[in-house]
């Protein structure tokens, strides 16, 4: 069973003599790949023209593609593609024998789940484990157990009733030859191909009124903006960092306001659409309100690119620390640096799933984004090096593009970020590794800046961007999620020796506790309910 939501996912047959002997099914922002693509398949099917075609994509492509007459399906996720597809083995047992295997696809876990009943629903604890580590799952593992995503780069085959999963495809670091070329130039003439692919006539750019938004915001031709914002004095900076940029840019820009007495149901709300828990305490709940009142059908975001070109990641400590471990050392800097969790959280996550458990993970996700890599020099023990690589990893494992996707796609929209574009990504990985990612003048980001200052000398490129961000302690202790556990099931994977600390939260604690809250929402409201399947574009059964 193929079940597909997506409302800009494209379907393409191929027949022959009146009969229907392949589908494809594509993902792609790139309107004349897709032109392209349907020419050549309705004529000849999957091809190995179609094939070049999809390996030399500049921007980002998922596809599935089906055929009838050899029973075979595979899906493919490129290397940089946001487009999510998540698989599930049904194994058809009669009288407790194995009789039948099929395989269920589709590109929403609340369709996912709708399949399976709430009695065959169990948890997945190595995917739960990462969201407290990292803030997401991003890898093959999501909360479900047997219910996998597609990796980036990644091929599933599903042939005589088996399935296996291959990388195909990598990021290639030093790809293109610019080694002498002004890095604010290479962003910019970058950043303007992939747009030009990937730009909708409805296209609105969410405009936070940092550095990333903001040259999104340019780049796209200032197009009409909007924000969210929770009425809160420590986030209103987020709201005067989007005002004070759109008035820079003379945007028509609209700012969606959030009640703070209603959090929680804005959180509730959230997770029965996203179908796991929420990923932070801000933005996607901002995106849900803000895909749920917008009219326009596509969004941009500036989401990964300060993974591309230019988070700090503790570069201090990392400098001091680089060449003492190897970079297959899963406690090698890179790797520990670029936890969303600071060290000191690790260790209390430690005391609820186990030192093995976290060190499986951060094993796991090492090599996850080294498996991806095409160029990168393992034996360059550099703070540079190790800064690039823990860049890589945020890049690869922070999946905040992926997620606010499905939480558009249940209000028949989509979103776009120019940092998930291939070129982009491999261009930057192409320019002089020192300075790349912080300089003495202009300190993080110092290509964007420059960029910036250029296209929009009005800004203040070295002002200090203070973040929107929710306090979590305050949150925890004093705000809407205070007390959530007098009221509510503390989740059964916590030792009983933790409670007094969960149900008494600290400045210590408070990283935890916040992300127990937001799993225990999921699990009241999708784990254990049955839950309302989006309407389907494309429901495909083999037999």
């Amino acid at each position: 069973m193929i079940d597909i939501a997506n409302q800009y996912a494209v379907k393409i047959d191929y027949q022959k003599d009146g009969k229907l002997l392949e589908t494809m099914i594509l993902f792609s922002p790139d309107i004349k790949i897709i032109k392209n693509i349907r020419i050549k398949y309705e004529n000849t099917g999957f091809s190995k023209e179609i094939e070049n075609i999809i390996e030399n994509d500049q921007t980002e492509i998922s596809y599935i593609q089906i055929n009838y007459l050899k029973h075979e399906i595979f899906a493919f996720r490129s290397i940089t593609s946001h487009y999510e597809l998540f698989y599930y083995e049904q194994k058809i047992l009669e009288k407790g024998y194995e009789v039948e295997r099929d395989i269920i696809i589709t590109d929403h876990i609340i369709n996912m789940l709708s399949y399976l009943p709430v009695s065959k629903r169990s948890l997945c604890i190595e995917g739960i484990c990462d969201v407290f580590l990292y803030q997401h799952s991003y890898g093959k593992e999501t909360y479900i157990k047997n219910i996998y995503r597609l990796g980036h780069g990644e091929l599933l085959s599903y042939q005589e009733n088996k399935i296996s999963v291959q990388i195909v495809q990598t990021l290639e670091l030093g790809k293109y030859d610019l080694k002498k070329e002004q890095g604010a130039d290479v962003l910019e003439n970058s950043l303007r191909e992939a747009c030009q692919k990937m730009q909708k006539k409805e296209s609105i750019n969410t405009l936070s009124g940092g550095i990333d938004s903001t040259l999104t915001h340019i780049i796209m031709g200032n197009p009409h903006s909007i924000s969210g914002s929770y009425e809160y004095p420590k986030f209103l900076c987020e709201k005067e960092y989007a005002q004070e940029a759109a008035r820079l840019l003379h945007a028509n820009h609209v700012v969606y306001d959030i009640s703070m007495k209603d959090y929680m149901s804005y959180m509730i709300k959230t997770v029965k659409h996203y179908g796991l828990s929420v990923y932070n305490m801000t933005a996607q709940i901002i995106h849900h309100v803000l895909a749920e009142c917008v009219e326009q059908e596509h969004m941009f975001v500036s989401e990964l690119a300060g993974a591309v070109y230019g988070l700090e990641l503790r570069t201090p400590y990392t400098k001091e620390q680089a060449e003492k471990y190897s970079f297959f050392d899963n406690y090698n800097y890179a790797n520990v640096n670029s936890s969303i969790a600071r060290w000191e959280d690790v260790q209390k996550i430690s005391n609820i799933f186990g030192k093995t458990m976290i060190d499986k993970q951060l094993t796991k996700r090492n090599d996850y984004v080294l498996n991806r890599l095409k160029g990168f020099d393992t034996y360059d023990k550099s703070s540079d090096n190790y800064l690039q690589l823990g860049h890589l990893m945020y890049w690869f494992t922070n999946n905040g593009v992926s997620v606010l996707e499905q939480t558009e796609m249940v209000f028949k929209k989509t979103i776009s970020a120019l940092f998930s574009a291939r070129k982009v990504v491999e261009e930057f990985l192409s320019l002089e590794l020192h300075e790349r990612y912080k300089n003495e003048q202009y300190g993080e980001k110092p290509y964007a800046k420059q960029l910036l200052e250029k296209l929009l000398p009005t800004y203040d490129v070295k002002k200090k961007k203070l973040g929107g961000s929710l306090p979590r302690t305050y949150m925890v202790t004093e705000g809407p999620m205070a007390g959530y556990f007098r009221k509510h099931k503390i989740p059964d994977f916590v030792d009983k020796s933790l409670y007094d600390i969960i149900l008494a939260p600290t400045w210590e604690t408070s990283w935890c506790v916040k992300y127990l809250i937001m799993y225990s929402v999921w699990y009241e409201n999708v784990m254990c309910c049955e839950v309302e399947k989006i309407p389907s574009k494309f429901q495909i059964n083999l037999e």
